[in-house]
């Protein structure tokens, strides 16, 4: 496979790409554990100081994690050769954020 290096992209962007990909994804309970785990995880700085959580997420364990899935996110592109009966969001009873 070719190896495309993307550009340097806010936190944000990554953030959102993640957001909007991740009801079209399908996980395997067992072999993604730790990923799904990360990605619960995530969230931003506390900012004690000022008694407010910052614009930036924490930097802990979890960010490694769901900074790979975000960036995947931003990588993904639409293959427009994809059969169109295809579901486009997966269908699963297994909710990663828990609702």
């Amino acid at each position: 496979f070719p190896v495309t290096i993307l550009p340097r992209q806010k936190v944000d962007d990554r953030i959102n790409a993640a957001r909007v990909i991740i009801p079209r994804c399908w996980f395997d309970i067992d072999k993604c554990v730790r990923g799904l785990t990360s990605l619960r995880n995530y969230q931003k700085q506390w900012d004690a100081k000022n008694k407010i959580f910052s614009s930036l997420p924490k930097h802990d364990w979890a960010s490694h994690g769901a900074d790979a899935f975000g960036h995947l996110a931003q990588g993904v592109r639409e293959d427009k050769q994809v059969p169109k009966n295809l579901p486009r969001r997966a269908i699963s009873t297994y909710d990663i954020f828990n609702k």
